[in-house]
């Protein structure tokens, strides 16, 4: 959160991590941190020594410089900073075979740095798509998708076929990262979880699960911890 006139922290820079993820992570099995942002090479390789994982979590939009466009409205332009140490970060674990999990903005950073695109904005830019985020209502917005059988998504879920998730994003997946594969897509055909099949685990879900009380999301995040504590 950038320097701002607001009532506490006053013109400071905040890094933060909503409770609920912290929770999710916990819950599942694992201890986790919060990191700082940073591109040097030196510290993203040290803090990725000290890891079993990393999780790419909501926020702000992905800037579209990252995939060859600029912001058709100011409010899209996103946080290049951010941009910068998380792509650091998934060329890092890659390198590692660090697990990799993107939720919502992380999915769409996992996409864009596999050199894919985004839609700026789906409502405005994508033909015949439905609503994925209202302000009013947030995470209480929801919407089916479908998961394909045999994906990896599917297996980390227990489930395949039809699934409600909550939608709280205005940007998504437009063309996919080389090498990935969409294994999940909402009624209108967007993109839903993406993968990368031949990374001991790279996994993106557009939905947040940490904020749904249902047992595949829970399984989710377990499976991810396993994965990280080797198992």
């Amino acid at each position: 959160m950038p320097a701002e006139d607001r009532p506490v922290y006053k013109g400071m820079d905040l890094f933060y991590c909503e409770r609920a993820m912290l929770d999710a992570i916990a819950r599942a099995g694992g201890i986790p941190f919060v990191i700082r942002i940073t591109t040097a090479a030196r510290e993203v390789s040290r803090t990725l020594k000290a890891l079993d994982g990393v999780v790419l979590s909501g926020g702000a939009d992905v800037s579209p410089l990252n995939y060859g466009e600029t912001a058709q409205k100011p409010a899209w332009a996103g946080h290049p900073e951010r941009d910068a140490f998380e792509l650091a970060i998934v060329r890092a674990a890659r390198k590692r075979r660090t697990p990799i999990l993107g939720i919502c903005r992380g999915h769409q950073l996992l996409n864009v740095a596999f050199g894919g695109s985004l839609w700026q904005d789906v409502v405005t830019m994508r033909d015949g798509s439905r609503v994925h985020r209202d302000a009013s209502i947030y995470d209480d917005l929801s919407h089916t998708l479908s998961v394909a059988p045999g994906s990896r998504v599917a297996k980390l879920l227990g489930k395949a076929g039809e699934l409600t998730i909550n939608s709280i994003h205005h940007q998504g997946v437009k063309r996919l990262g080389r090498g990935l594969i969409a294994t999940a897509w909402a009624a209108d055909g967007l993109v839903e979880a993406i993968e990368y099949p031949r990374d001991r685990f790279t996994v993106g879900v557009q939905w947040h699960p940490e904020w749904m009380d249902a047992p595949e999301q829970r399984r989710l995040f377990r499976g991810f911890v396993r994965v990280c504590g080797g198992r």
